[in-house]
């Protein structure tokens, strides 16, 4: 997905509208990965428990009604992969994020929010079973099979609705399931489908989200989610 910004002529971007960075596999390559704090400056160290020190882009955020929870899916090759020469351990990075994220839904202004919206840049669903689930070494991953172990049973214990996800350059929706409370919203993108925008508000009591094809300037899909039940 694009992040669209409309910076004003006389402020600095996120001046009025929250901007929330959810990082994707292609930030963690190259030279330019050292600088990406300043570009978009991480969370300060006191925001963290000294247990999850590196996590310095995961974010838990209320605003009004909604919840919105950023997870960090990592690379899209396997820590063993040869173009990772000996040097990732996303493995160790997601197990940490899973003891993070269980922690968010002990905060009241996430627990009680009606409506929470999880947002991870590779997907954590797919449903062709040939879709490589990030854990070969042939080509690249369609979906993060790791996050999805260890991240979507605590997404769905607490009643999360949606996770909105990138990467595939393919707009696809996945409805929540028996055994799973979420459904997917994956973004479309340059090369294989449209650009997207996904906007979300709560409606007319429930969650309306809607898909805008921004290429031709029209809404492709609505889809709504009931609040939580909230004890």
């Amino acid at each position: 997905m694009r992040c669209y910004l409309a910076v004003p002529e006389n402020d600095g971007y996120g001046a009025d509208t929250l901007i929330a960075l959810n990082r994707g596999n292609h930030d963690f390559r190259g030279n330019a990965v050292k600088r990406l704090g300043e570009v978009m400056m991480p969370r300060l160290a006191s925001e963290r428990k000294l247990r999850d020190i590196a996590l310095d882009r995961n974010f838990a955020i209320r605003m009004g009604e909604i919840a919105l929870i950023g997870l960090d899916t990592g690379e899209d090759k396997p820590d063993n992969h040869p173009a990772n020469g000996g040097m990732s351990q996303f493995t160790a990075y997601r197990k940490a994020q899973a003891l993070w994220l269980k922690d968010q839904f002990e905060r009241r202004e996430i627990a009680d929010a009606p409506y929470i919206v999880a947002f991870t840049h590779i997907p954590i669903l797919e449903v062709w079973p040939g879709a490589n689930p990030g854990t070969l070494l042939e080509d690249y991953a369609a979906w993060q099979k790791e996050c999805a172990e260890l991240w979507g049973p605590i997404l769905t214990e607490h009643g999360v609705q949606l996770v909105l996800s990138g990467h595939l350059h393919c707009y696809k929706y996945h409805p929540a399931a028996e055994g799973r409370s979420w459904a997917t919203i994956i973004g479309g993108g340059p090369g294989r489908n449209f650009q997207t925008l996904v906007e979300g508000k709560v409606d007319d009591g429930s969650l309306l989200v809607r898909v805008h094809n921004t290429d031709e300037g029209v809404v492709v899909a609505e889809h709504r989610f009931p609040p939580r039940s909230v004890s």
